[in-house]
């Protein structure tokens, strides 16, 4: 009878290292989608001010779901 060795290396810490990394994107991409609307939101001329056009402002918005 041959004995199985439990590794201590086991898929479980790798699991929750994707876990982490997939949840630090998902709080990037929920960061982003802020900055993307809260520059939505500006005027023109508070674009120009921080040296962004309308077009470049939008350019990261992704388009509406129809």
């Amino acid at each position: 009878m041959t004995s199985q060795k439990i590794s201590l290396t086991s898929p479980v810490p790798a699991m929750g290292s994707m876990f982490g990394r997939l949840l630090q994107v998902a709080m990037a991409r929920q960061a982003h989608r802020r900055s993307l609307t809260a520059l939505a939101q500006l005027d023109d001329r508070l674009l120009c001010d921080i040296g962004l056009t309308r077009a470049e402002a939008d350019a990261g918005r992704p388009l509406p779901r129809s």
